[in-house]
């Protein structure tokens, strides 16, 4: 099985440890970007809907969070595979 078209690079002799390190890494380092890129755009629900422009220059919350869980995601995987 290959994931070019996502990034991730095919493995051929450890399958499952190389794709699960190296999906770590891809996944954690989309979704800080993905949640670093809603910095400038203007939040249209929520509470923050309320402040229209002012929304702009800060970074959505929930985006920021789904990026922490990844994260610790990808830590909890990193811990158990390096046992």
């Amino acid at each position: 099985m290959e994931f070019h078209h996502v990034g991730v690079p095919s493995a051929k002799k450890r399958p499952n440890e190389t794709y699960l390190a190296d999906a770590k890494l891809y996944v954690t380092d989309a979704a800080a970007r993905g949640a670093e890129a809603t910095r400038d755009m203007q939040a249209r629900f929520g509470k923050a809907r309320n402040l229209g422009e002012r929304s702009k220059g800060t970074v959505d919350p929930g985006a920021t969070s789904i990026s922490c869980m990844f994260k610790g995601f990808a830590d909890a995987v990193a811990a158990r595979s390096s046992d």
